[in-house]
């Protein structure tokens, strides 16, 4: 952390940010409880959401930036060893969020609807991930219950 510090006044590093894939929860809530990092970026998706809520709002309390990564994995992926994806899965973001877009786009869509992040990663597999994602960037949806 000193390091960091004197690099950031030598003008050489501006923001200190790390990445969590498992226990996001756990580690966003410690790390706002520190006051040491200015963003984080976290697994966040349909299936973690209730785990992290209270993590990331504590941390947009202490103006740390979040920022939500996977949303869309627990609906959808291009990982072979992960497929196929659990058919609850797939109806259960369907219940959540109207429409009729694609799973792993209402899963994008969901997260996006979340005020206290900072900023979703959308899946950029292919020309048409790209395409269906730009497509609800700035949209909002009436959530419903899961």
């Amino acid at each position: 952390l000193r390091t960091f510090e004197q690099l950031k006044q030598e003008g050489k590093v501006r923001f200190l940010g790390f990445t969590s894939h498992t226990d996001s929860g756990g580690v966003l809530a410690r790390a706002a409880q520190l006051e040491h990092y200015d963003c984080a970026m976290v697994a966040y998706n349909v299936l973690n959401a209730g785990y992290l809520e209270r993590s990331i709002r504590e941390a947009r309390a202490k103006d740390m930036g979040v920022i939500a990564m996977k949303v869309a994995m627990s609906v959808a992926t291009h990982h072979k060893s992960l497929q196929p994806v659990p058919q609850w899965r797939i109806d259960k973001i369907h219940r959540i969020v109207p429409g009729e877009e694609k799973a792993p786009v209402k899963a994008y869509l969901w997260a996006l609807q979340n005020a206290d992040l900072t900023a979703v990663i959308s899946n950029l597999w292919d020309t048409e991930h790209v395409e269906d994602n730009l497509g609800v960037a700035g949209r909002t949806v009436e959530l419903q219950p899961a």
